[in-house]
């Protein structure tokens, strides 16, 4: 399901995604983590320029873009990444209710080649494949990628497979592919990771009466035909 209301205002837009549920997950614990702004910044100014490279973009002074311009030639060079690129459809958003809990949901995704293939790009300071791979549980992209696969597979009939794809920033500005099916219990551990947190969403109060995403405008429900 997707309207303009809901594309045209994906952050604010009063659905649960998964950054909500790391927002969620830190209200629970009382935490306040360090955000690296500058790496965030980084990697949204390189996921718009490689994804959607004729919309308008404000890219921040401390912004290298000349590094940016690097890694996406980089990227293009890959032979796994100019495939998956030459056969796209960039940053589709899908808007959904998880199964068990019946909250509104949401996603975005940056890639999704050949109908059932989802590729996540991401920069990366790691120095080696299998250091990606272990940020990759530290960072719990196992509870993205479970996030995004259930949410694809509600959409389409085929099962689908998910790929991280990891840039490094630093030279050699290597490319590292992540297929996260082919490790045991990754989307199943992360699966188990959502669904606890949404249980636990639901049982505070479910949307609107319960936890409030800090990023969501609630007025936007009311332009959704």
């Amino acid at each position: 399901m997707q309207n303009n209301v809901f594309i045209n205002n994906y952050r604010a837009y009063p659905s649960i995604s998964n950054s909500d549920l790391t927002e969620f997950k830190n209200y629970l614990f009382g935490l306040n983590p360090f955000k690296p702004y500058k790496a965030f910044a980084f990697g949204s100014v390189l996921h718009s320029k490689l994804l959607e490279p004729h919309s308008p973009i404000i890219i921040p002074q401390d912004v290298d873009i000349d590094l940016i311009e690097n890694l996406i030639s980089r990227i293009k060079q890959n032979r796994f990444c100019s495939w998956v690129l030459n056969g796209s459809h960039n940053e589709m958003g899908i808007l959904f209710n998880d199964k068990q809990t019946k909250l509104p949901c949401k996603a975005k995704l940056d890639l999704v080649c050949r109908k059932n293939i989802i590729v996540d790009i991401k920069t990366t300071s790691q120095r080696s494949y299998n250091a990606f791979v272990k940020s990759c549980y530290q960072y719990e992209y196992d509870r993205q990628a479970a996030f995004y696969l259930d949410a694809h597979n509600r959409q389409t009939p085929s099962k689908s497979c998910f790929f991280f794809v990891g840039v490094q920033k630093k030279e050699p500005y290597d490319i590292f592919v992540f297929d996260a099916l082919a490790h045991p219990n990754f989307i199943k551990d992360g699966r188990n990771k959502y669904q606890m947190l949404l249980q636990k969403w639901q049982e505070i109060g479910g949307i609107p009466n319960g936890f409030i995403s800090p990023s969501w405008n609630m007025n936007l429900l009311k332009n959704v035909a």
